[in-house]
């Protein structure tokens, strides 16, 4: 199985984890804040696609010696001993390095994964080594992103007459961030128990969007932890003494939920959060491994070109991370995963996606097949009004309702 490895402080990887439902984008340091995204949770911004909705933080991890923190360090390139790995087979981004951060040297291990076998989890655990005595300032939590800059589809950075042209050139990171923001959560409410180590928080996506809750469990024995919440965030600040050569270990357990009652949201993710830090790390990733051990079943094997080998390997990954497990959602196309299309289900999934992953899967198609049958009487209404026999399924639908995903005017025609 392949594993991409970085060994440079700029993350050439450009990693991104997902197990069809939940996705995260790795980052340099591993414990910057990071983007992370909920399939079905969309902003429903009038003239535009319902873009898929950037989650509130809940992955970043900040962590000082007085005045100083790891970020500064990256920041001024005090690092050393830097490795990055993402290991296809079980789907996990593992980054290593040394930091100096005030005059202390730290070794840093982060580890990051989407639950393969829940689609409702998301794990992180930070071990901290230190080379000398030293009080450490660690700060966790779930934080409201600010609403960022985004341009209707119609207004690309390159004209209409233009568009079979520019996309002939690739869409290169600077056209995707142009063109394919995306949508954008708001915080409804904030909940931070500290007997229980247990931070969460509801919110929905903009314009009346579909609403979602978010709970972090953390576990960090002898961390002393103080509260700090706000309107929109709940984040927990904590101390630790470590001596020479002593590690600290902090797990933290994303569990989201975005089906059922408003009402009850906050509370069905904090019950997934805090049930995977009650079964443990060493648990939750011997099932990880094995769901991810049950997808490699089906394989591709090419014989004779190692990087051709690698390529087909590394494309089936992105397929399978993107595929959900739950037969009552679509595929995605890479909106999970990758650095664009935060959209909805593009056609794509039924001509590239669906058939790619059927000879290794056929059960991660259906998902798919379900998604087009639900839309099949709007499409056939779709095609009459427009004079055509059969049926005309919308360019982008919306993977909840297989409906088309974007309003009059948002799409150049």
């Amino acid at each position: 199985m392949i594993t991409h490895t970085a060994t440079a402080l700029i993350n050439p990887i450009a990693a991104h984890l997902a197990n069809g439902h939940l996705g995260v984008q790795g980052s340099p340091s591993g414990l910057a804040p990071a983007r992370s995204f909920l399939a079905g949770v969309r902003d429903l911004t009038p003239d535009d696609f319902h873009r898929t909705a950037l989650l509130p933080t809940w992955n970043a991890v900040r962590v000082a010696v007085g005045d100083d923190d790891l970020e500064a360090a990256f920041a001024r390139q005090a690092v050393t001993g830097y490795t990055q790995a993402l290991d296809q087979a079980v789907g996990s981004l593992t980054t290593r390095y040394t930091a100096t951060v005030g005059s202390t040297s730290l070794t840093v291990v982060v580890e990051l994964w989407p639950a393969r076998h829940d689609p409702a989890l998301c794990c992180q655990r930070v071990r901290i080594t230190a080379s000398a005595a030293v009080t450490l300032d660690l700060t966790v939590g779930i934080t409201a992103n600010p609403e960022g800059e985004r341009r209707p589809w119609r207004d690309l950075c390159w004209g209409h007459e233009d568009w079979p042209k520019a996309y002939g050139l690739g869409f290169h990171e600077q056209r995707m961030h142009y063109a394919w923001a995306p949508g954008h959560c708001v915080v409804t409410a904030v909940a931070n128990h500290h007997g229980d180590d247990l931070l969460s928080l509801a919110g929905a996506a903009k314009a009346n969007g579909p609403a979602f809750g978010l709970a972090l469990a953390v576990r960090a024995p002898g961390v002393a932890w103080t509260d700090r919440s706000d309107e929109q965030g709940a984040r927990r600040h904590g101390t630790i003494r470590l001596a020479a050569g002593q590690t600290v270990e902090l797990e933290q357990f994303l569990g989201v939920s975005r089906d059922g009652h408003r009402a009850t949201l906050t509370a069905r993710a904090a019950a997934v959060a805090s049930a995977a830090r009650t079964r443990g790390w060493a648990a939750l990733e011997a099932d990880h491994g094995a769901a991810w051990a049950a997808l490699w079943r089906g394989t591709i094997t090419v014989e004779g070109d190692a990087r051709l080998h690698a390529q087909a390997q590394t494309d089936l990954f992105h397929l399978y991370q993107n595929t959900p497990v739950d037969p009552r959602w679509p595929g995605q196309i890479t909106g999970l995963a990758s650095p664009g299309y935060y959209a909805g289900t593009f056609w794509d999934v039924d001509l590239w996606s669906a058939p790619a992953v059927m000879p290794f899967c056929n059960a991660l198609a259906e998902g798919t097949a379900r998604f087009r049958q639900r839309g099949l009487a709007e499409a056939m209404r779709r095609a009459y009004r427009e004079g055509r026999p059969g049926a005309k399924y919308p360019w982008v639908a919306c993977p909840l309702t297989a409906d088309e995903n974007d309003h009059p005017g948002a799409i150049a025609e």
